[in-house]
């Protein structure tokens, strides 16, 4: 029998203590910043998209694929030339770690979980650099998707609430 919830929060929080556990993050956030991040190094994370499995579903239950959104955060303005040719390198030191504890961590908090490293049931895990602009203050980021689906999640009943 299905559990009939999706309890996100022991997601939330391996993820916060993986980052926690690198030593490579200053601020370490469990939500998209809505202000300029503080730290030189700042990881936040939230959920991105829900979807049902139609292929790992069945006729009775339903299986979901949870995305989950890694920001890493620097900020762009006041290093030093030696920063700014070390950023990207420093940034893939970092994905690394991440990924290194995530792979480690193949059934992310339960056993009806799983990591979708190769996207067998979307997109594969994977990072993509880029820049925001929080408050005029350019940063450079990584935004890595975790995908992690969920086995067995909701019963289906046809009969049930049809009287």
């Amino acid at each position: 029998m299905a559990a009939n919830r999706v309890d996100l929060q022991p997601m939330v929080d391996a993820l916060l203590t993986h980052a926690s556990r690198t030593a490579a993050f200053d601020v370490i956030m469990s939500h998209e910043p809505r202000s300029a991040p503080s730290g030189k190094w700042t990881f936040a994370c939230w959920v991105q998209n829900i979807d049902p499995i139609a292929r790992a579903s069945g006729l009775a239950v339903v299986s979901l694929r949870l995305e989950f959104l890694v920001r890493l955060y620097c900020p762009y303005v006041g290093p030093s030339a030696d920063d700014l040719n070390t950023m990207d390198s420093d940034m893939a030191m970092r994905v690394g770690l991440l990924w290194n504890a995530y792979m480690g961590d193949f059934e992310f908090t339960a056993e009806d979980h799983a990591l979708d490293v190769f996207g067998a049931h979307g997109d594969p895990m994977r990072m993509r650099g880029g820049f925001a602009t929080f408050q005029n203050t350019p940063f450079r980021i990584a935004d890595l998707l975790v995908p992690v689906i969920m086995w067995d999640v909701y019963d289906l009943n046809a009969t049930k609430g049809s009287d």
